[in-house]
């Protein structure tokens, strides 16, 4: 007697290995595109954090511009606001051109260093490695701030005794002041490239000033 075989079904295990590719080929597709994902979420994170520590040194650059100008006005408010209504600036933003401009200063980083007799920025060292206000950043930070709407103030100061100054007529005056931070980008041999700009306003009171 000839022993008893059972068929091969071949079909059956071909359709096996067929679902077995299918699965791996889904697997790998699914761990791609998880891959791709958490690739594209770092690469967001890592642009905002950029752009957010780029705002904050051009806002850092408006707040320095803002408090330099403050520390040169307070040495002599008066010839400052006269200088500033004798010779009015040409070059403030809106102004540029106009024949009468109304009262305007403008104060770029050189002015202020000169008024201040300090460096408000040092920039990168590439030769000799020592660091900047950046760090090893090859960036700059500039600033720029204009002064106008020159007026007298309306209302009294807190704590100001105006009987206290006596025979001498005094008043406090108020000007806008209106700061940009920059922050550029400085590769060597390639032009300047701003990354950021940042605009503060305020108004600031000086005082108290001879009334003219």
């Amino acid at each position: 007697m000839k022993a008893f075989r059972a068929p091969v079904r071949r079909g059956h295990k071909s359709a096996e290995r067929g679902v077995a590719v299918f699965v791996v080929v889904l697997v790998i597709v699914m761990l791609g595109g998880v891959g791709l994902f958490a690739a594209q979420s770092s690469l967001l994170a890592t642009s905002t954090s950029g752009a957010k520590r780029k705002a904050a040194l051009s806002e850092t650059a408006a707040g320095s511009a803002m408090s330099a100008v403050m520390v040169v006005l307070a040495r002599s408010p008066e010839a400052h606001l006269d200088f500033m209504t004798a010779f009015p600036s040409t070059d403030c933003l809106g102004f540029a051109g106009a024949l009468f401009p109304p009262p305007c200063a403008r104060f770029g980083r050189t002015a202020l260093e000169h008024e201040l007799g300090i460096s408000l920025f040092s920039p990168y060292d590439p030769f000799t490695g020592a660091h900047g206000s950046l760090g090893r950043a090859l960036a700059e930070t500039d600033l720029l701030l204009e002064l106008t709407d020159r007026r007298a103030l309306a209302r009294s100061i807190a704590g100001f005794d105006a009987s206290a100054a006596g025979p001498v007529d005094v008043r406090f005056e108020t000007v806008s002041a209106h700061a940009e931070g920059l922050l550029r980008l400085t590769p060597p041999g390639a032009p300047k490239q701003t990354l950021a700009v940042t605009t503060i306003r305020a108004e600031l009171i000086l005082g108290p000033v001879a009334a003219h």
